[in-house]
């Protein structure tokens, strides 16, 4: 019988309880009495809980942090793996991903591609269940903007343009640049 069938119904044993054991004999005369009640030793410990992965650091260039809160046990949670989720929906033990840390920093992630990542805890009773995916985009520089409109109004021109169809992390700011006479780009003043 495992520890994880004591978790279980009929037996309802918590993690961190002790495990009471007796036994008795019987054969073709009847049944003896049971043995005394056995807890040395015998504490109820189970594998990991499912980890929440609470929090993503903002992505920043080719990197991310994921972190997470370890799950409460008698056995502590010894290590964790990081699942990275492949083109056929499936998720694969990222290669060289094993922490002993609640976080972890994600490198070498490509701009403009979206992840899905996993984890799974693992203790010496065994390993949790995987946990609910956490999903990532990394930032990307925004697409080339649509022709930009002008039009007089007065003595004013009046310059509009359109955000790009895909703008990648929020826009802080746009760079308007003018041709003057000799054919060179002088930026004018940028506005948001």
């Amino acid at each position: 019988m495992s520890l994880d069938d004591l978790g279980k119904s009929p037996y309802n044993l918590k993690d961190g309880g002790l495990i009471g054991i007796r036994v008795r004999a019987t054969n073709s005369k009847g049944q003896g009495k049971f043995s005394p009640v056995n807890t040395v030793g015998a504490l109820m410990v189970s594998k990991p809980a499912k980890i929440a992965i609470e929090s993503l650091v903002r992505p920043s260039g080719s990197t991310a942090t994921l972190a997470w809160t370890v799950p409460k046990s008698v056995v502590p949670t010894t290590t964790y793996t990081l699942y990275k989720e492949a083109e056929n929906n499936k998720f694969y033990k990222l290669a060289g991903f094993e922490s002993k840390e609640p976080k972890y920093l994600l490198d070498k992630l490509s701009p403009g591609e979206d992840y899905s990542f996993k984890l799974v805890g693992k203790n010496t009773c065994g390993s949790s269940p995987l946990s609910k995916a956490i999903k990532l985009s990394m930032p990307n520089i925004p697409n080339e903007m649509a022709p930009v409109t002008k039009s007089r109004i007065g003595c004013e021109i009046k310059i509009e343009w359109k955000e790009p169809a895909v703008r990648g992390t929020p826009i802080l700011s746009y760079l308007i640049e003018i041709r003057a006479q000799n054919g060179k780009f002088i930026p004018i003043p940028t506005c948001k």
